[in-house]
């Protein structure tokens, strides 16, 4: 049988995720590389949408809104009228902005309708060829507290076409401020779509029932943000209590 790494996430906002990875050896067997952070899954993960023509006064988005796009909700997090472009984050639904990670989700499609909460129905959709990207994520591990019981070693490493070792973990202990350790940065970790994640493996196989419990606190960096608001400045659509 496999040694299977589960995760648990205990908070995850703009600016910081704290998680937990934990698993039991249920015979001796290494834990192949498990991605215990996907970084694109997080909230407030960003994408950009190249739109199909420059948006004007009379047909432009409200920083903030909720729109929707080929079934897709996101919340706009950023977008100067003129642009060809929109900054977004995946939300709930078209009535609930509450941020989503983009796991198990593409974005929209090309030449797609594209409906805000506020602003209606556009004229502009999205690009007949181009298609939306992930904006790229980066990180850093302010704090780990783990357990690690018997003769196993975790690996911790950052993802990428390029990746980048954090470092191995064996018996317990703390790295963070409270004993004045540096925060971790990405490195040399960079490119493509694993890019800001974190991945756990094991050296060997141990002993049936070792177990890895594991907490990382992760600040968020570039890639992640909340709606600036302060860009509907003279925008024509009113959002209550948003500038």
């Amino acid at each position: 049988m496999a040694f299977t790494i589960n995760t648990r996430t205990l908070t995850d906002t703009a600016t910081k995720s704290v998680f937990m990875a934990f698993g039991i050896d249920s015979s001796p067997a290494a834990a192949a590389s498990a991605t215990i952070y996907d970084s694109s899954a997080a909230t407030y993960a960003l994408a950009t949408l190249t739109l199909s023509a420059a948006t004007s006064a009379s047909d432009t988005f409200v920083i903030g809104e909720i729109v929707t796009a080929d079934s897709i909700s996101m919340v706009v997090q950023d977008h100067t009228t003129g642009g060809t472009t929109m900054t977004v984050y995946r939300c709930t639904s078209g009535t609930d902005d509450t941020p989503l990670g983009w796991s198990g989700t593409t974005l929209p499609g090309t030449s797609q309708a594209i409906v805000g909460s506020i602003s209606g129905t556009h004229t502009v959709t999205t690009h007949s060829s181009t298609t939306g990207t992930f904006n790229a994520r980066t990180v850093q591990i302010n704090g780990v507290r783990w357990s690690v019981n018997g003769a196993e070693s975790v690996k911790l490493q950052y993802g990428g076409t390029s990746t980048q070792d954090i470092g191995y973990f064996t018996g317990s202990g703390v790295w963070d401020y409270t004993n004045h350790a540096y925060p971790i940065t990405m490195g040399s970790a960079t490119g493509g779509a694993a890019a800001g994640d974190i991945l756990l493996s094991t050296a060997a196989a141990g002993a049936q029932y070792d177990t890895i419990t594991m907490m990382l606190e992760v600040k968020k960096l570039t890639g992640f943000n909340t709606p600036n608001y302060e860009g509907n400045l003279g925008n024509q659509y009113a959002l209550p209590g948003r500038y």
